[in-house]
């Protein structure tokens, strides 16, 4: 009787252990699925950047450091980065991926917006991580490195590395462009949650062989830790859009041609200004101001918007709209006077 509860209880371990038991690659696609899906939180990185001295950026730049904050709420997400003075911040909520930024190296202190159809906007998604993963890794052999735990969270941690091919587009995701060389070779160290699949440490490494010494040298290493995990740290007002509409294709000339679309809804007539301006200036001297009625518009409405605004200096210029409301939006657009 002991020996057959005995063999029993093997034969179950067996078969338990024969039906569970994963490869690297499984385990890290089934991790990778539940990532494109992150639940609600707060969710603070830091992101540390090295420029390798192969690069030929390693002199100038050095190391560079931006903080990074994503709010998942319900399904929409809000990522902001502070990257040397200039934060951005993308919106993917709903049918909408909006980009806004604000400051930078031209004193442009305005929140400016456009609508990005394309998910790879320059700033950090969770998506852009493990999304892009998709496109390859039926390619390359995985391996699995333990656990690891950072922030509470705790990862398993996964390596691998594939070469970058000439005129490949798989490395399409904000780590991966850092390494768009041809030739090169991407290494990923990655650790993803355990229960919800998202990144909690990546670094990616991107080397090349140099022709000249024959040794294999380091280009640029990113590497991004999760600091801080809040489930209950996100809410609606944190999605919130902070401007009511979007401006592109903006043209300067003696016609002001550009682009509305409306990221809220917006009713009645907006408020149009134009001035010369100057850069690092907390001022714009309007010169030209109007009354557009823009009607009804619903969110993803546009309009394209053409205004005779005379003749124009050479120079540059800033374009103000503001809603009823008195939300505002703005621009620039430099205009060249032909003699």
């Amino acid at each position: 009787m002991h020996k057959s509860l005995l063999v029993l209880g093997i034969v179950s371990l067996v078969l338990v252990s024969g039906c569970t038991q994963q490869s690297p690659k499984d385990s890290f696609k089934d991790l990778v699925e539940k990532g494109k899906n992150i639940p609600n939180g707060k969710y603070v990185y830091r992101m540390d950047i090295t420029m390798g001295d192969s690069s030929g950026l390693g002199a100038l730049f050095g190391n560079l450091g931006a903080d990074i904050v994503i709010y998942s709420y319900n399904g929409d997400k809000k990522t902001l980065v502070d990257l040397m003075g200039m934060v951005a911040a993308t919106f993917d909520i709903g049918d909408q991926y909006i980009t806004c930024t604000e400051g930078g190296l031209f004193g442009i202190t305005d929140v400016q917006c456009t609508e990005s159809p394309d998910a790879v906007t320059g700033t950090f998604d969770t998506n852009d991580i493990v999304g892009s993963f998709d496109e390859f890794v039926d390619e390359i052999n995985i391996e699995m490195n333990g656990e690891a735990t950072y922030a509470g969270r705790g990862c398993y941690n996964f390596k691998f590395e594939r070469i970058i091919e000439e005129g490949d587009t798989k490395e399409n995701s904000f780590m991966g462009s850092m390494g768009s060389y041809e030739g090169g070779i991407s290494q990923y160290d990655i650790c993803l949650d355990k229960q919800y699949g998202f990144p909690v440490y990546t670094k990616v490494t991107i080397l090349r062989d140099s022709e000249l010494t024959g040794e294999r040298v380091e280009v640029v290493s990113v590497s991004l830790e999760l600091e801080q995990y809040n489930p209950s740290g996100a809410s609606a007002s944190d999605l919130e859009l902070p401007v009511a509409f979007g401006i592109s294709e903006l043209t300067c000339s003696d016609d002001l041609e550009m682009k509305l679309t409306a990221f809220k809804t917006v009713n009645g007539n907006l408020d149009v200004k134009m001035g010369k301006y100057t850069y690092g200036s907390d001022t714009t001297d309007f010169t030209f101001n109007t009354i557009y009625s823009a009607g009804n518009m619903n969110i993803g409405d546009f309009r394209e918007v053409v205004l005779d605004v005379g003749t124009l200096d050479s120079g540059s210029y800033k374009v103000e709209v503001c809603t009823a409301t008195a939300e505002c939006t703005s621009s620039t657009c430099y205009h060249y006077a032909s003699s």
